[in-house]
């Protein structure tokens, strides 16, 4: 009778979490970069800045409200109303052949934050293949990178679009075969030399730059993707200025 009954609670408790997983809308969040030391916090690199914040902040946000024993251990603006609390089930991590991921599972949803091990000009092959693994939708995806053609602190989410010269956008633009996809700009500004841009998106930022930033990677990136997985691109969209 006791193996019985915790045969019973087994199978409860399995149903119960794989009702869960059938349920949960997944997304992946993904930050574009080079690997590697000497790349680290290069203008060019702002994507993997983005995802390693965002990962900081879901942590911090998981481990404040356990500590208040709150019932919703969820990000900041995802359990802004009763609708949208989703609870905090586990954390994950690990490393594949193209990318290394992050996993946050919720009862409702649960998100991949990811860096490609690629290098930049080839993150298509990394990002198509989390999508085949994890049967995302193109729609669930958001990718972050830098965008020369805004000043430094300037951010903006698109919902499509071409690469407009940025090598590592129209990899992943090839590899899926479509420009249909949310990307998170963040501007890093061009060098007053153009013959220099090579070398300019492989520096780091100065102390001013890193002020602006700071607000960028700590608060609009994180309420951006916040906004994108409760309602979706569009209306995510909305917090473009």
């Amino acid at each position: 009778i006791h193996l019985l009954k915790n045969s019973n609670t087994f199978k409860s408790n399995f149903y119960k979490n794989f009702s869960i997983k059938i349920n949960q809308k997944k997304y992946a969040i993904v930050g574009l970069g080079n690997y590697g030391d000497r790349y680290n916090n290069t203008r060019h690199n702002i994507g993997f800045n983005c995802i390693d914040e965002l990962i900081a902040l879901k942590r911090q946000t998981i481990n404040s409200n356990s500590n208040s024993n709150s019932n919703s251990n969820s990000n900041s603006n995802l359990d802004s109303n009763n609708k949208n609390q989703s609870i905090f089930i586990s954390e994950s991590f690990g490393f594949c052949k193209n990318y290394e991921w992050t996993k946050f599972e919720f009862t409702k949803y649960s998100i991949i934050f990811s860096k490609p091990f690629t290098f930049m000009n080839l993150s298509g092959i990394a990002i198509s293949q989390m999508l085949k693994t994890y049967s995302l939708p193109l729609s669930n995806l958001l990718v972050i990178y830098d965008e020369m053609d805004y000043e430094v602190g300037k951010i903006k989410l698109k919902s499509q679009g071409g690469a407009n010269g940025h090598n590592g956008v129209q990899n992943i633009i090839d590899h899926l075969s479509t420009d249909k996809f949310a990307r998170l700009k963040i501007g890093i500004d061009r060098p007053s030399d153009p013959a220099h841009k090579a070398d300019y998106v492989l520096n780091k930022f100065n102390s001013q730059e890193n002020l602006k930033l700071q607000k960028v990677l700590k608060e609009r990136v994180p309420n951006y993707i916040d906004s994108f997985i409760i309602g979706g691109v569009q209306k995510a969209m909305n917090l473009n200025k």
